[in-house]
């Protein structure tokens, strides 16, 4: 038998509990948390990268993780595109934030808003601007914060023609 039909046999037959599914979620929760820091790292490197008059591999050491190069986290790289003017103090802050809150995700077993990291890191995200955050809306302000430096970094590091050159690249034919 296929595979397609064991899955369509099962189909209906399957249940979960309010309790998996909740979890389930949760894992998406972390998953898109760590995934957004990890995007913001590597965006950040390469808008620093972009902006070095040599990259050669004593540059790229600035970057090396495992000798604890001194440009090894987001938080450095986000405080150096600041210091170069690459980025605004907004930015730089809400960087900052959503890291403390990657952190949180990574380390906590059951990382939630009644975490008052995450808690203190979101209500003071820009994207909140006086509006009342609270454990059912907190991922909506850190998801419009993510959405926003993700369009600004990448516009940064990829300008406009070379956005449309990416983009015509992707694009189905």
């Amino acid at each position: 038998m296929s595979p397609q039909y064991e899955l369509e046999k099962l189909i209906g037959k399957v249940e979960i509990s309010w309790k998996e599914w909740t979890k389930l979620s949760e894992y998406q929760r972390r998953a898109k948390v760590l995934i957004s820091d990890a995007v913001f790292d590597d965006l950040l490197q390469s808008l620093l990268e972009g902006h070095f008059s040599r990259m050669d591999k004593d540059v790229a050491k600035l970057f090396d993780y495992k000798n604890n190069g001194p440009l090894c986290s987001l938080t450095q790289k986000a405080r150096l595109a600041y210091a170069l003017g690459l980025i605004d103090r907004t930015i730089l802050v809400d960087l900052i934030r959503m890291h403390i809150i990657r952190n949180r995700y990574a380390h906590l077993q059951e990382p939630s808003f009644s975490d008052s990291e995450i808690a203190k890191a979101c209500t003071k995200l820009s994207t909140v601007r006086g509006q009342k955050v609270t454990a059912n809306n907190y991922m909506e302000f850190y998801t419009m914060a993510v959405a926003k430096y993700l369009n600004y970094l990448a516009n940064k590091v990829f300008p406009e023609p070379k956005m449309r050159k990416l983009q015509e690249a992707i694009r189905p034919k």
